[in-house]
């Protein structure tokens, strides 16, 4: 039997926290290969592509947290012609047959992808039955995923930059970055029946693998060195908008904002891109993610409002600030997304390291 790659979930509402029992039986119906009506698979059948025959489950969970089946999904957005195999050197990696009946096989799965796409984003309303409203959601998520495989492993690597700017990207490659910014931002749009089915809730951060072969104990806890530019209070992210801040650093804590602006500039700063960062961004001159993908809901809502936004810090940059309990600035370059915590600049202002 072949190892199965579980990823961490890629919808944002439904990363980063813990799940009980209750939520975890909701999210298996939505995903049950075995039921016909279920949104997933009638997310399948908006793609008019076929579920599989024997695929087996799509959804665990650990330390309470979703993770989805990514072997699957790769065959399912790719038409089988793409494996997701073990790598030593990354932990996975994508195989490609190159046989005239795979490429066959992956073509006619794009060109599928392509044609729902093109329908899907000429439509102006949204579906107002919330498994209605699921299913173009999973069934967008694939067309990304699809996307991403149009990318190859070089786009992939330089994506953060493409989004920023698409003008940035290779002609070849512009269409395919336009694209995804059109995908996730209907995506946006859905977001509300997500939250609907889970309520987003704070918790106490919980460190779990991004990724894992079969079971989380064949992983090693995920520790990266400190770097010498983190030695040097320099933090460098993923770049989500452009544009030059300099601002007290608002330390978010929990989910709600403060009441009223606490400086003249201000640097809100999350662990992670969830939705309801969005809540804050009309008092943020800038917005520092530690966790969260280029495509979150919370990102793409900073690059549609051109707020100055960096993901992708990492948990160092966080607990920095968050243990700092001193006056702590930052500038903050978003388009190169760089962070320079800059310390005692200015004496009359306090960090807040959590608001409620």
């Amino acid at each position: 039997m072949p190892q199965i790659l579980w990823t961490a979930f890629p919808e944002d509402v439904l990363s980063a926290q813990a799940f009980d029992e209750a939520q975890q039986q909701v999210l298996i119906r939505i995903f049950d290969l075995g039921e016909e009506t279920s949104p997933f698979r009638r997310a399948l059948a908006l793609l008019d592509v076929p579920a599989p025959a024997a695929a087996g489950d799509m959804v665990m969970f650990y330390q309470n947290r979703p993770y989805i089946n990514a072997t699957v999904l790769t065959a399912l957005v790719s038409g089988g012609a793409v494996r997701v195999v073990p790598d030593s050197a990354a932990g996975y990696r994508f195989k490609t047959s190159f046989s005239p009946f795979a490429y066959a096989r992956l073509f006619r799965l794009q060109w599928k992808l392509s044609l729902y796409m093109q329908a899907v984003l000429a439509q102006a309303d949204i579906p107002s039955d919330d498994d209605a409203a699921l299913a173009e959601s999973l069934a967008l998520g694939l067309c990304l995923q699809g996307l991403m495989m149009r990318l190859g492993a070089r786009g992939r690597e330089h994506l953060a930059v493409w989004l920023a700017d698409p003008a940035a990207a290779p002609a070849t490659q512009r269409t395919t970055v336009t694209q995804l910014q059109a995908v996730q931002a209907r995506r946006t749009r859905l977001s509300p029946v997500w939250h609907r089915r889970f309520a987003l809730r704070s918790g106490a951060a919980v460190e779990v693998p991004s990724w894992f072969w079969d079971h989380p104990r064949a992983v090693a806890a995920e520790t990266p060195p400190a770097s010498p530019a983190a030695a040097q209070m320099l933090f460098e992210g993923m770049p989500v908008c452009g544009g030059r801040v300099s601002g007290m650093a608002v330390v978010m804590a929990g989910d709600h904002p403060p009441r009223k602006k606490p400086a003249d500039k201000c640097v809100f700063v999350f662990r992670h891109a969830r939705p309801q960062a969005v809540a804050a961004y009309a008092m943020a001159d800038a917005v520092l993610f530690a966790n969260g993908g280029l495509l979150s809901h919370a990102c793409v809502v900073a690059r549609e409002q051109g707020l100055p936004c960096i993901t992708g810090l990492g948990n160092a940059f966080y607990e920095r600030l968050q243990e700092a309990g001193g006056r702590i600035w930052l500038a903050v370059d978003g388009a190169h997304a760089t962070v320079r915590v800059i310390q005692d600049e200015q004496p009359a202002l306090d960090v807040l390291s959590s608001l409620r």
